[in-house]
């Protein structure tokens, strides 16, 4: 069964942040996955205590994706603005 989520990566030290969505056939929010960044994911391994996922939402991949796209979008409308 599929259970598609979006997920927050946040590093404790530094408050940044990381935001994804996995969609793929049979993933549910604990099957292992970390995250398709080629930056973020080696960083979560190497200091996985530095760093705390929270799951966002859970549905249909189609509806994961759309919400992920919709929080990055806000996101960057916000900091836009904030430059």
């Amino acid at each position: 069964m599929t259970l598609a989520f979006v997920y927050v990566w946040k590093h404790k030290i530094s408050l940044k942040w990381y935001i994804g969505s996995r969609t793929r056939k049979n993933c549910h929010p604990n099957d292992g996955y970390i995250c398709s960044s080629k930056i973020v994911n080696p960083l979560i391994k190497k200091n996985c205590n530095e760093w705390e996922r929270t799951i966002i939402a859970t549905g249909e991949p189609n509806d994961m994706i759309a919400l992920e796209v919709e929080l990055l979008n806000l996101f960057y409308l916000c900091y836009r603005d904030w430059e």
